[in-house]
C-alpha cells in the first residue's frame, strides 16, 4: 500500500485517533514543509498549542493553532496532497484589514467564506511559502483580536 494511501486512511478514519505526526508523516516533503512554515509563523505570535482534533466531512482530522489562552486561532487540515488553512474570521477582525493589499486569491478566499453566524470560515490550500507570509497578516488580525501578541 503506498504512502498517500495510507495517508489517506489515516486521515480519514474517525475511529482511530492519529497523532499529529501520523498526519504529517505521510504527506509529502513539499506539503509538510508549508505546513510547518504555518506553525513556525503562528508559534510566533502567541499561538504556540496545537492539537488533533475530528471536524467531520470535508475537513475530517484537523491540527487546531490555539492561542496561549486556549482561544482556537486557525485550522491546518493536513488532506493528503492538499493541505489547507483555515481561519474564523469576525466581523471586527475583517474591519482593519488591508483588502487591496491583499491578493486576489486570499481577497477571494475571504469573499467566498461561508458564514456561520457572525464567523466567517475562509479555506485556502497551502501553494506557496509566499501565500503563507500573505496568511500570517490575517492570522496576526485574529490574534489581536483574540487579545494576543502579534508584533513580530
Amino acid at each position: 500500500m503506498s504512502t498517500m494511501t495510507n495517508t489517506s486512511m489515516i486521515w480519514k478514519d474517525r475511529f482511530s485517533r492519529p497523532t499529529e505526526a501520523d498526519l504529517l508523516g505521510g504527506l509529502n516533503r513539499d506539503c509538510r514543509r508549508l505546513i510547518e512554515r504555518v506553525f513556525s509563523k503562528c508559534s510566533a505570535i502567541d499561538a504556540g498549542q496545537r492539537r488533533v482534533l475530528w471536524h467531520g466531512i470535508p475537513w475530517r482530522w484537523t491540527i487546531e493553532i490555539a492561542m496561549k489562552s486556549g482561544e482556537p486561532l486557525g485550522f491546518v487540515i493536513a488532506e493528503p496532497g492538499r493541505p489547507q488553512l483555515a481561519l474564523p474570521l469576525e466581523a471586527t477582525d475583517l474591519d482593519g484589514l488591508p483588502m487591496r493589499r491583499l491578493s486576489k486569491g486570499v481577497r477571494e478566499g475571504i469573499l467566498g467564506a461561508r458564514a456561520v453566524g457572525n464567523t466567517l470560515w475562509p479555506e485556502w490550500e497551502l501553494t506557496s511559502n509566499t501565500q503563507i507570509d500573505e496568511l500570517m497578516i490575517l492570522v496576526r488580525v485574529r490574534a489581536e483580536g483574540l487579545g494576543g501578541d502579534s508584533s513580530t
